[in-house]
């Protein structure tokens, strides 16, 4: 039985490869392919903007109560995005520190 070796995704007739620019060539080769789920892209950017809210409250006083209810919102979104990429099996997906 012969085998093939598959390097990407083959020509199109309206735009072959060797007309795209080998920067073009790189991205479509790295290019995921995978889908994410609604839910999993939810997570996943939900965990992004509240590692990024954790990081501004850092350095802060938490004096007010919508300081403390911004640091107690963000530290909740961050644990349940964390749930879902971790019951997914798609943790990878976030740089979770140990």
């Amino acid at each position: 039985m012969a085998t093939q070796q598959l390097t990407g995704a083959p020509e199109r007739a309206d735009h072959p490869a060797s007309e795209m620019s080998s920067a073009d060539r790189l991205a479509h080769d790295l290019a995921s392919h995978v889908r994410l789920s609604p839910e999993i892209h939810r997570a996943v950017v939900r965990y992004g903007i509240c590692r990024d809210t954790l990081a501004e409250l850092e350095g802060q006083r938490i004096n007010t109560v919508p300081l403390f209810n911004e640091l107690t919102n963000a530290q909740r979104g961050l644990a349940e995005a964390v749930d879902i990429l971790t019951a997914a099996g798609m943790l990878h997906l976030v740089e979770v520190a140990s």
